[in-house]
C-alpha cells in the first residue's frame, strides 16, 4: 500500500475542508437573497442583544445563527450613512457628507455614484426593491431609486414625515414607483406589509435584493394605540408636549395624535411595533423556505437621538455627534448557509463594508474605489483588518478609529477601557496620537470632496420628482 507523509495527509484534509466550506457557503448556481434592514435613529442600548432594557425578541432572533457586530460604525446622520451603505464609499467622496437632505435641498446622488443595487442588477438580480425611506434626493427624477438599479420602490422620498398621514411640509410624501400613493396606515406597518408581499410574489427562480429602510423609531414620536397600551399608556395622565407629559382639559386618547404619556414611552411603543414588523418578515422568509440562503444585515443609520428619548447606553452623545453614541450602532449580519453558529465580533467594521461583502459573496471583484472590506471574511478571521483605519467624518474636527483607538478632533480615547470616551489620553500615548492625527488629516484631504449641497428647491405637490 502506498505510504503518504503526515504533511501530505494534513494538507489533503485542509484542502477538503476548504472545498467543503466553499461548497456550503457559495452554493454554486444559487445566488443568495440579500436583505438589508435599516432602522432610523435606533439607540445602541435599545435592543435586547446589546443588553438594553427594551424587549426586541424578533430583532434578537437574527442573532440565533448570526453575528453580533459590537463595533459597527456609520455616519452620524441619515443621508450620509445611506450614501455610504449603498455605494460602499465614504459620503465625502460623492460630495454628500453635509447632513440630511432637507426639503429645500436641490442635490442628491451624483451621476458618478454607483450603488449596490446597480451592481446586483449587473450580476443578474432582477428583483431589487427599496421599501421604506429613501432620503437620497427628491428634486429631480434622476435621483429616484428606479434610476439607480432598483426595480421597485414603495415609501417616502424624504424623512421625518408624519407616521400616520405621511405628510411632510403639508405635502403627501408616500409613493409607489414614481406615483403618489394614498395607502392608509402607519408607516412601519405599511413597510412590513409591502415587504411580505414582495417576498411572497417574487419570481421563485431568481434571487432578490430587498432594502428595507424603516422610518422607526425616528421622530416625530408617534405610535399606534395598540403598542402604546402595551407599554403602559394611561389615558388619565395626558400626552407629552415639549418633552413633558401634561394633563389635558379633557381625557384624550393617545391614538388621536400618536403620542404617549412621555417621549420614552412613545419611543418604546414605536420600537415594539418595528420589532413585530421585522418578525413578520422573518416568518415570511421561513414559510417560503428562504432563510437558509438569505444574507440579512441589520443596523441603524446613525446613533439614537437623545432628544427623541433613545438610549445609547454607555456610549457618549448621540445622533449628529462623532462620539461613539452617534456613530456606533446596533448591528447583526446573518447568513445561515455560511455562518451557522452565533458569534460576537468586536472587530471595527462600517457601513461602507456592505458593498464589498456582497461582491465577495458573489465571487466578484469589488468595483474600483470602494472603501470597504468583506465583513464575512473579517469576522471569520480569513482577512486581517487590524491595520485598517475607519473614517467617521469631518465633524468635530474629524474622527477616525483604528483597533481600540479613537481620535476625534485632538482627543484620543482607548475604547477598550473607556467606551464612554471620558478620558482623553492623547498626552499618555503621543506616538499613537500623532500617527492617528496624520492619518485623519490625510483622509479628510483624500475623502472630503467639494460639497454638492445646494438649497433653494421649491417642494412640488405630493413631493413629485420633476423630470428636467
Amino acid at each position: 500500500m502506498k505510504q503518504y507523509s503526515l504533511t501530505f495527509i494534513i494538507l489533503a484534509i485542509v484542502l477538503l475542508l476548504l472545498l467543503s466550506l466553499d461548497l456550503n457557503s457559495a452554493r454554486p448556481g444559487r445566488k443568495p437573497n440579500v436583505i438589508v434592514i435599516l432602522m432610523d435613529d435606533l439607540g445602541w442600548h435599545d435592543v435586547g442583544f446589546n443588553g438594553g432594557g427594551l424587549k426586541t425578541p424578533n430583532i434578537d432572533r437574527l442573532t440565533e445563527s448570526g453575528t453580533i457586530l459590537k463595533r459597527f460604525y456609520v455616519s452620524n446622520v441619515c443621508t450620509p450613512s445611506r450614501v455610504a451603505l449603498l455605494s460602499g464609499r465614504y459620503p465625502g467622496r460623492l460630495g454628500m457628507s453635509d447632513g440630511p437632505l432637507s426639503p429645500e435641498r436641490m442635490d442628491g446622488l451624483p451621476e458618478r455614484a454607483f450603488l449596490l443595487s446597480e451592481f446586483l442588477a449587473e450580476q443578474g438580480y432582477s428583483q431589487i426593491a427599496c421599501i421604506g425611506k429613501w432620503h437620497l434626493g427628491h428634486a429631480d427624477a434622476k435621483y429616484h431609486p428606479l434610476n439607480h438599479g432598483f426595480t421597485y420602490f414603495y415609501g417616502s422620498y424624504g424623512g421625518s414625515l408624519d407616521h400616520f398621514n405621511h405628510m411632510k411640509r403639508n405635502e403627501l410624501d408616500w409613493h409607489k414607483d414614481f406615483k403618489s400613493c394614498k395607502d392608509e396606515g402607519y408607516t412601519t406597518d405599511l413597510v412590513a406589509n409591502e415587504a411580505v408581499r414582495f417576498i411572497e410574489d417574487r419570481a421563485e427562480a431568481d434571487p432578490f435584493f430587498l432594502y428595507l429602510p424603516f422610518h422607526a423609531p425616528q421622530a416625530p414620536l408617534q405610535a399606534t394605540e395598540y403598542y402604546l397600551e402595551e407599554v403602559g399608556y394611561d389615558m388619565n395622565r395626558g400626552i407629552f408636549s415639549d418633552g413633558q407629559a401634561r394633563p389635558l382639559d379633557r381625557p384624550r386618547r393617545a391614538f388621536e395624535v400618536g403620542r404617549g404619556n412621555t417621549k420614552r414611552q412613545t419611543y418604546r411603543a414605536m420600537l415594539r411595533n418595528a420589532d413585530a414588523a421585522i418578525g413578520r418578515i422573518l416568518d415570511c422568509l421561513e414559510r417560503e423556505g428562504l432563510m437558509e440562503n438569505s444574507l440579512i444585515v441589520f443596523c441603524s443609520d446613525n446613533g439614537g437621538s437623545l432628544k427623541a428619548a433613545a438610549d445609547n447606553g454607555p456610549l457618549r452623545d448621540g445622533k449628529f455627534s462623532n462620539y461613539e453614541g452617534g456613530v456606533r450602532v446596533p448591528a447583526i449580519i446573518k447568513w445561515p448557509a455560511s455562518l451557522s453558529a452565533p458569534l460576537v465580533s468586536h472587530i471595527p467594521l462600517a457601513h461602507v463594508d456592505l458593498f464589498s461583502t456582497i461582491a465577495s459573496l458573489l465571487g466578484q471583484t469589488s468595483p474600483a474605489g470602494l472603501d470597504g472590506v468583506d465583513m464575512l471574511s473579517a469576522v471569520t478571521g480569513q482577512q486581517d483588518v487590524s491595520e485598517r483605519v475607519i473614517y467617521l467624518g469631518k465633524d468635530q474636527g474629524g474622527a477616525v478609529v483604528k483597533q481600540n483607538w479613537k481620535l476625534i478632533g485632538e482627543e484620543l480615547y482607548d475604547l477598550n477601557n473607556d467606551p464612554g470616551e471620558m478620558a482623553n489620553v492623547a498626552d499618555y500615548f503621543p506616538e499613537i496620537y500623532q500617527a492617528l492625527l496624520a492619518e485623519k488629516e490625510r483622509m479628510i484631504i483624500d475623502i472630503e470632496q467639494a460639497s454638492i449641497a445646494k438649497e433653494g428647491y421649491k417642494l412640488q405637490k405630493d413631493w413629485a420628482m420633476p423630470i428636467k
